[in-house]
């Protein structure tokens, strides 16, 4: 175990800590980890609800419309978990598409 300074209050603090037990500054390791999380969320994210889409084009009657709407549900529940500024833009058009699939439905069943 080596002591290091913290970035934040320059006190000495173990190079194992996740954070300055002092004023709280995460070590660059923890935020390195939580870059790659939210990078990798996104990018799940924007695969799901692009899947989303083509799957809405393909499949748009009957039962299996639920499959669409189920990716871009979990596209806007990824998507307002990364802090990234792109995920504001895709829970937006996953939230459009949710709601194209639900007026595509309740127009299906109010024209039947």
């Amino acid at each position: 175990m080596a002591l290091i300074k913290c970035p934040e209050c320059g006190k000495e603090i173990s190079d194992k800590a996740d954070a300055c037990p002092y004023c709280g500054c995460p070590s660059i390791e923890t935020v390195e980890a939580e870059k790659i999380k939210d990078s990798t969320k996104l990018i799940i994210s924007v695969f799901l609800c692009v899947l989303g889409y083509i799957l809405a084009y393909f499949i748009n009657t009957g039962i299996l419309v639920i499959i669409p709407l189920v990716l871009f549900i979990i596209s806007v529940i990824l998507g307002i978990k990364c802090s990234k500024k792109l995920s504001i833009i895709v829970v937006i058009i996953s939230g459009l598409g949710v709601a194209s699939i639900i007026a595509y439905f309740f127009m299906d069943l109010l024209l039947w």
